[in-house]
């Protein structure tokens, strides 16, 4: 009975290991989406109006299995030097896993050539 029960503990052990990982991948994926999401709404915001937006929602919330994430956003704009038609963006996105912050970013290149038709 003890070997069993020492065997259950361990699984047990696992398990719940393996859902905290899941939990905080879950919440990187949703993190790199709206990522990804926020640079596509500024490439086209610059293609279609000839100017990069501004943040009007300084954190988003996603609710994920229940539990609500927090998501706070900063997003970092500068245009290249030279370069009068190419910008530099840096977004980031923090939130609260497990008692601490967690942060990702992004970077990329948003470049609105005007072509003449």
């Amino acid at each position: 009975m003890v070997i069993f029960s020492a065997g259950m503990v361990g699984v047990f052990r696992t398990l719940l290991v393996s859902v905290d990982r899941m939990s905080l991948l879950t919440n990187r994926m949703y993190a790199h989406l709206i990522l990804d999401n926020r640079i596509s709404e500024m490439e086209r915001s610059l293609r279609a109006y000839n100017s990069l937006p501004f943040e009007l929602q300084p954190q988003e919330e996603v609710t994920v299995g229940g539990k609500t994430v927090i998501f706070k956003k900063s997003t970092d704009i500068r245009q290249l030097k030279d370069l009068n038609d190419i910008f530099a963006v840096t977004l980031s996105l923090t939130w609260r896993e497990r008692g601490r912050d967690v942060s990702l970013s992004q970077s990329a290149y948003l470049a609105n050539f005007k072509t003449d038709k």
